[in-house]
């Protein structure tokens, strides 16, 4: 028993769900991951490709899992008379309001784009842009009504 006095034993209960705010931070950072991935191989010339695993039933009626390609929509664009590129967050399919003068950062080059993306996560981290998502799933939320008669 000597060997179990030395140890700082103490009552904790384990936290198995997440708050919702963590879920959504920890979703947008993977997306934000999975953007600085595509940035990089479009810089090397190479080509981007993230798969996943889709369940189909096959002549036999028997479930088979198979992995298929994702399509990975980059978040910037060049745009404009002088090129400029243009960095816009996604949630989802929406794009966030990074703050209220606007929703897109305008860069030089493509090359830029990594230093606007690490700030975006850093920001997301931090949870500053967490009002910005909650709006953005929020307008998406849309109740059904019935018409009473």
């Amino acid at each position: 028993m000597s060997a179990l006095k030395k140890l700082m034993i103490k009552t904790v209960s384990r936290q198995t769900v997440l708050l919702l705010a963590e879920i959504r931070r920890k979703k947008m950072v993977s997306k934000i991951e999975e953007q600085q991935a595509l940035l990089e191989s479009v810089l090397k010339g190479q080509e981007f490709k993230v798969t996943r695993q889709r369940v189909t039933r096959d002549a036999a009626g028997a479930k088979v899992r198979h992995t298929v390609d994702r399509q990975v929509k980059a978040w910037w664009f060049a745009q404009g008379a002088g090129a400029a590129v243009f960095v816009q967050a996604k949630y989802g399919t929406k794009v966030i309001a990074l703050s209220g003068a606007g929703n897109s950062v305008q860069v030089a080059t493509v090359g830029d784009v990594a230093a606007v993306l690490s700030a975006i996560k850093d920001a997301v981290v931090a949870g500053e842009l967490y009002n910005a998502i909650s709006a953005v799933i929020s307008a998406r939320k849309v109740t059904k009504t019935r018409s009473v008669k």
